[in-house]
């Protein structure tokens, strides 16, 4: 006995079908019905057939512009290609949303997906930022602008995850000249690292280093100018010891600050 398959197809499904059987993009391209060409973008893109539904929309976009449907259209194409893997398409079509239909339904997404195109982007933390900087503004903006959002949770948790890579990002740099022993430049890298990351998880390493390289740059200065670098030392000494008085770090600071005082003396 034979079931009558079409019963059990959901009527997309049937719609989909009977719009694309036999007709590969190209005759749909061919098609002179924008109704019927925007009508087979959307059901390839409820199919997932993103690449299809960009190739059908850049044909139908120009003759769509400046109707109800230009926003829709822009908003498909930017989906598409954010969903198919291309986030520097997907952002240039979410922006192009949100500049020229800002009261678009879509707009909060747009808004959330932009954010997103750029944290995707964004590369490991001894590369170049731009994008991770680009990606916790856009986060940030989308907070303040939906503080109820259900995404919320989201953007902070990777506002954070961009900030730590930011962070560590610039510990390794200004670590790399102590390590290639360029005390003075280390002390300057250090200290910037301090300002502008004050809640750093690497801050007690930080102001370590920062006080080993003081006190390294005096022991390898010439004797004339060991006085003023030595009371660096100190100075950076009792820095550390009021923020860390228990640190690991605590035994070979203490040797530091003993032949520094005995030189300042």
């Amino acid at each position: 006995m034979h079931s009558n398959h079409f019963g059990i197809f959901p009527l997309t499904l049937i719609l989909f079908a009977l719009l694309t059987s036999c007709n590969s993009v190209e005759k749909v391209l061919s098609s002179e019905d924008f109704g019927y060409k925007y009508n087979v973008a959307k059901q390839y893109f409820a199919h997932k057939k993103y690449v299809n539904t960009i190739t059908v929309l850049e044909n139908v976009q120009p003759f769509y512009r400046g109707t109800p449907q230009d926003d829709s259209i822009t908003y498909l194409m930017a989906k598409s290609y954010y969903l198919d893997g291309d986030v520097l398409y997907g952002e240039h079509y979410f922006d192009e949303l949100r500049r020229n239909f800002p009261r678009s339904k879509f707009i909060e997404e747009a808004d959330y997906l932009t954010a997103m195109c750029n944290y995707n982007i964004s590369p490991r933390s001894d590369l170049d930022q731009d994008y991770s900087i680009k990606a916790m503004r856009l986060f940030s903006l989308y907070i303040d602008k939906y503080p109820n959002s259900p995404m919320r949770e989201d953007c902070e948790k990777k506002y954070k995850e961009l900030n730590d890579k930011l962070i560590y990002k610039a510990y390794i740099a200004a670590k790399l000249y102590y390590n290639i022993g360029q005390y003075k430049a280390a002390m300057v890298s250090l200290h910037n690292c301090l300002i502008d990351y004050p809640e750093s998880v690497y801050r007690e390493e930080i102001m370590y280093l920062i006080a080993k390289s003081t006190y390294l740059r005096a022991v390898n200065s010439i004797e004339s100018k060991q006085k003023e670098r030595y009371q660096k030392t100190i100075d950076e000494y009792y820095s550390f010891i009021a923020e860390y008085p228990e640190s690991k770090y605590r035994k070979e600071m203490d040797g530091f600050f003993s032949v520094a005082q005995k030189s300042v003396k």
